[in-house]
């Protein structure tokens, strides 16, 4: 009914957050907007705080399972940002290498997982694009 707060029947989310930057402030402003009920959209949202690149690792690991042990229940997976533990535990050159073999590790995991494609769901990555000019 217009001008009736709803409930979310979307599906639920998880948000992996490395940057410390999830705001539920941002999900009840928009749930206000779309007149939808907000503590029912904000149950909705499982949120984790990875730590470390290796700690993200374990997170799509337990992703993983929790897509697999609630078939269709979750719609979403947000990966915020990507880069960002892996540019903090493999800095500088010398370490280039083993970092983006990290990361395709990770990225394969989520492939190879079926995690997304296979429930219907789809997943939102974020990254940081840099630029260095060496003069």
């Amino acid at each position: 009914m217009p001008g009736e707060a709803s409930s979310y029947r979307g599906g639920k989310v998880i948000y992996i957050d490395t940057e410390n930057t999830f705001r539920p402030e941002r999900l009840r402003q928009i749930s206000e907007r779309f007149n939808m009920d907000q503590e029912s959209m904000l149950d909705n949202v499982l949120y984790a705080r990875a730590y470390t690149s290796d700690h993200q690792m374990e997170l799509l690991d337990f992703v993983a399972a929790k897509f697999h042990e609630e078939l269709g229940i979750f719609k979403l997976l947000v990966v915020d940002s990507i880069m960002a533990l892996f540019r903090v535990d493999y800095s500088g050159r010398g370490e280039l290498a083993e970092r983006q073999q990290k990361l395709a590790q990770m990225l394969s995991r989520l492939q190879a997982s079926n995690l997304l494609s296979a429930h219907g769901s789809t997943s939102k990555i974020t990254t940081i694009i840099m630029t260095i000019i060496i003069i």
